[in-house]
């Protein structure tokens, strides 16, 4: 699946990132306690690249300015386990508001529609990991109970319906939004560091 949408999608987004320059500013606020530098990182392929740093003033205000002549993937955050994923084109002025007590956990985002459409993907990639987890605790937990054996099949099962679903979702996106960068994302998400989502033997 992902071998066979791949060329389409980069034929695609080469054409719709020609072309262009331009300022990108990126700012907001954030309501939780933390006062820490806010990192701006460059998603390569090879190796993330630092861009620029900003300290979250008083108020819970910051805001980042930086120039860049095609869209790219960025990531905005504290360190590598707190952070979100934005895509940001020439010329965007993105406005991000946290208000969760993990950066990821809840915030909004505008100027940007591709990175919207981040957000909705991992948000819905955190509620399929989330049932997926509750499952595999619930697994081992009942391993012992009487009936385990009729319940046992009936949650794997269950598993493989929630991975199955999170899979239709990334295809039906990626199906619906080929000029935008965002699905890229949708092909390359994760369940774990082992599997991805599009990924079926």
């Amino acid at each position: 699946m992902m071998k066979s949408l791949l060329p389409v999608i980069f034929s695609l987004l080469l054409i719709a990132g020609c072309g262009k320059s331009g300022n990108i500013k990126i700012s907001g606020e954030y309501s939780g306690v933390r006062r820490d530098n806010l990192f701006l990182i460059r998603v390569d392929v090879d190796v993330p690249v630092l861009i620029d740093s900003v300290r979250i003033n008083r108020s819970g205000k910051f805001s980042i300015r930086f120039n860049s002549d095609m869209p790219e993937f960025y990531t905005l955050g504290f360190d590598n386990y707190e952070f979100i994923t934005l895509i940001a084109h020439p010329g965007d002025n993105i406005i991000v508001d946290f208000k969760g007590r993990q950066l990821q956990d809840d915030y909004t985002v505008s100027g940007s529609p591709d990175s919207e459409k981040v957000r909705t993907l991992d948000k819905k990639l955190t509620e399929t990991i989330g049932k997926l987890d509750s499952l595999r605790n619930y697994y081992k937990t009942a391993g012992d109970t009487p009936g385990f054996d009729t319940l046992g099949p009936a949650l794997y099962k269950e598993y493989e319906r929630v991975i199955n679903e999170q899979r239709r979702n990334n295809i039906a996106f990626i199906l619906d939004n080929l000029s935008s960068f965002a699905s890229i994302k949708a092909l390359y998400q994760r369940i774990d560091e082992e599997t991805y989502v599009l990924y079926q033997e």
